[in-house]
Formats: structure tokens, sequence, C-alpha cells
């Protein structure tokens, strides 16, 4: 009596494509030691609204970041929205986010292990290097 085997092989090319969209569509996480606050300043920049140029002072930003929510505050206003996130390198991660009831889209470069957030200034705004707050520092 002659053993019979499944071959197996036709399989391996479906698997590994499976296999690969899986880690693919996986959305990246930003690591909990990497959530919390940034602070930091958006400079004087200079605005042109079509008859002069308008020079707008500096003003205080704070991002604040959870497991789901991304809060934006720029002086006295503040925008909360979901975010999404796609990792660049270990603990660099690239966010957007778009604000609530516009079509802007901010973009942030996170820096975990220097706890430093690159925010990708709209035109005409500079960027802006914003730094991790402690939790006594945040109270």
């Amino acid at each position: 009596m002659t053993k019979k085997y499944v071959n197996f092989s036709f399989m391996k090319t479906p698997l590994i494509f499976l296999l690969l969209f899986l880690s693919v569509s996986i959305s990246a996480q930003i690591k909990k030691k990497d959530l919390g606050t940034y602070t930091g300043i958006i400079e004087a920049y200079k605005l042109n609204n079509g008859v002069k140029l308008i020079m707008v002072k500096q003003s205080d930003v704070r991002v604040s970041i959870d497991k789901t929510i991304l809060t934006l505050q720029i002086g006295q206003q503040e925008y909360k929205s979901e975010y999404e996130v796609s990792k660049e390198s270990k603990r660099v991660y690239r966010i957007t986010s778009n604000l609530e009831y516009s079509d802007i889209q901010e973009s942030f470069v996170l820096y975990g292990k220097e706890k430093k957030l690159l925010r990708k200034g709209i035109f005409p705004q500079p960027d802006s290097k914003l730094v991790k707050q402690s939790k006594q520092e945040v109270l």
C-alpha cells in the first residue's frame, strides 16, 4: 500500500498574499508612553490678505493625543478630531487629522524617543516644534 501525500504547494502563494495584506492593513498605533500633551509656539508670520501684509503674532499651541482623539489648541481656539497614524520607523509616527467642520488637514510627525512633535504649518504658518509635557506640568 502506498501512502498518499497532499500537495500544499498551491496554497503558498495565496497564503503569502494574505499575510502581506494583513500586515499592511493593520493600522499603526502610537505607543502608550508617547501619548500625552505636547506644547510649543507658532512663531509670528506675515499674512497677505490681497491688499496688504498683516503681521500675525506668535501664539501658543498645545496638542493632546490620546488613544483615539487628538485635541489641538491654538491660542483660545480648540479643535478635536479622530486621527490616523502611519509608522515611519521605530517610535516615529506620521499623524494626520481632519479638523471638525473644516476641510483642513493637520499633519504632525511624532518622535517618541525624543519626546518631540513637529506640527506642519498650514500656509503661511511656519512649522512648530512641540515638546512633551510631564504629567505634573499638564496639571
